[in-house]
């Protein structure tokens, strides 16, 4: 999850009655039902990698750099009001300007012909850091050091760019080769 799921969904929460709804013209029934499409005419999304309360993220090729990238797509059934939407655009442009080595790298923020909004990251190959810990257990401190220590820079320079990360959890923590992303944009 990223800083604009928390975002959305804590303007949902406020907000009962949405004052604009993003839909789509695509009907999605069920998860990955949109793999093989091509939106904005150069990400075809090849495989579901994930789902989360406001939206899917597939694995897709950039045809135009012709190189895997990350998708999310808000759901069409996501209602925002206008106020979250404007919030949406805001943290994905504040987002998109990031450079760190432990913050996954968002290309671009873009709206589909259909409707559809979808942020557009770097591919990471890993896995989150609640399926380590469901997998492997306690940790061993050195491990949850090095962990700690990365996730720490990470927000450290984020919060100097003024960017608050709202949902500190593992889940939301990549682990990739030796370092672990804070904002791996993966529910």
């Amino acid at each position: 999850m990223t800083a604009i799921d928390s975002a959305l969904r804590q303007d949902q929460h406020q907000n009962k009655s949405p004052l604009h709804s993003l839909t789509s013209g695509v009907a999605v029934n069920h998860p990955g039902a949109r793999v093989g499409q091509l939106l904005c005419g150069r990400y075809r999304l090849e495989h579901l990698l994930g789902k989360g309360a406001m939206g899917e993220v597939y694995r897709a090729t950039d045809t135009e750099r012709q190189e895997p990238c990350a998708v999310k797509l808000v759901l069409p059934d996501a209602s925002l009001t206008l106020q979250a939407l404007r919030r949406l655009v805001q943290e994905a442009k504040v987002i998109s300007r990031l450079y760190h080595p432990n913050i996954v790298e968002v290309r671009e923020f873009q709206q589909d012909s259909d409707g559809t909004y979808l942020l557009v990251m770097e591919l990471l190959q890993g896995v989150d850091l609640q399926t380590v810990l469901h997998n492997q257990g306690r940790l061993p401190l050195w491990r949850a050091l090095e962990i700690a220590r990365s996730v720490g820079a990470a927000l450290q320079y984020a919060h100097e760019m003024g960017v608050i990360h709202r949902d500190i959890s593992p889940g939301n923590m990549f682990h990739v080769g030796k370092q672990a992303s804070a904002f791996p944009a993966l529910e």
